[in-house]
């Protein structure tokens, strides 16, 4: 492989990972109800780390869920 090459491909493969990790930031984002148009800037320009922040947010819809839960098991109980 000529050495001029090198550079490009290094290039190349940290455009895709950048890529790739905003991507799956923007998804994981949106499946726990956060806005995904945000996360994938969050995860374009900071990378894995901007992924494992998407990861760790709480889940809105499953927050949405056990306070309906909660309010019908205090309406069961009076």
């Amino acid at each position: 492989m000529p050495d001029e090459l090198i550079p490009t491909l290094f290039i190349i493969g940290l455009l895709v990972h950048f890529l790739v990790c905003a991507g799956l930031s923007a998804y994981i984002a949106d499946e726990k109800g956060c806005k995904g148009i945000n996360w994938f800037f969050i995860g374009l320009f900071s990378g894995i780390h901007g992924l494992i922040a998407a990861a760790g947010l709480p889940d809105k819809f499953f927050d949405h869920f056990c306070e309906e839960d909660e309010i019908i098991e205090n309406e069961e109980t009076n």
